[in-house]
C-alpha cells in the first residue's frame, strides 16, 4: 500500500512538471552601439514559452530604470508562444553604459533570466607604468612600459603611437 502511494505521488509530480512553463529569451545580451546624447534606441528580445504550461512574466527589473526601460505588451504567454520584450535605452552619455534587465516568471526551473546590455563607447585606455611621471632623462633613448586596452574593440583594433613634444611621433 505504501509503495502504491509513493508510486502515485511520483506519477502526479511528474505529470504536474510535464505541464509547467519554461522560459527562453533571445538574445541574452545586446550592444546598442553609440547612441547620441539625448536620443532613444530600442532593441527587441523574444520571450518564448517552450514549456507546456502557461508562462507568466511576473516582473521586469532594470538596473537603471531611467536609462534602460523594458516593456512588454502581453505578460502571459501560452505554451509554444512568444512575445516581444522591448528595451528602450535613453542616452544620457556617449561613454560606455552597461545595464541589465531581469525577467522574473513562474518557470520554477528558471524563474529569473538576466539580460546584459551595453551602449556607447569606452575610450581606449593607455597607462605608462614606467618611467614614472615627472622623470627627467638625458639624451639617451629610454624604454616605456605600459598597458593599452580598448574595451569595445579589443587590442587587435588599436594602433598605438607615442608622441614626444621634442621628436614628434
Amino acid at each position: 500500500m505504501l509503495l502504491l502511494l509513493a508510486l502515485l505521488s511520483a506519477c502526479n509530480e511528474t505529470k504536474l512538471r510535464a505541464f509547467e512553463p519554461s522560459i527562453s529569451v533571445a538574445p541574452l545580451d545586446r550592444d546598442y552601439g553609440l547612441v547620441p546624447f539625448g536620443e532613444i534606441a530600442e532593441e527587441h528580445f523574444v520571450v518564448s514559452n517552450i514549456g507546456r504550461g502557461t508562462l507568466k512574466i511576473e516582473e521586469l527589473v532594470s538596473s537603471d530604470p531611467e536609462s534602460w526601460v523594458p516593456s512588454m505588451e502581453n505578460w502571459t504567454i501560452r505554451p509554444g508562444g512568444a512575445e516581444s520584450l522591448v528595451v528602450a535605452y535613453h542616452s544620457e552619455v556617449e561613454t560606455l553604459n552597461r545595464g541589465r534587465i531581469e525577467l522574473y516568471s513562474n518557470d520554477t526551473g528558471n524563474n529569473k533570466v538576466h539580460l546584459s546590455l551595453m551602449a556607447g563607447l569606452a575610450p581606449p585606455i593607455a597607462e605608462i607604468e614606467s618611467p614614472a611621471t615627472g622623470s627627467v632623462f638625458d639624451t639617451r633613448p629610454i624604454e616605456f612600459d605600459g598597458d593599452v586596452d580598448d574595451e569595445d574593440d579589443g587590442p587587435q583594433g588599436l594602433e598605438i603611437l607615442w608622441e614626444s613634444n621634442l621628436d614628434g611621433i
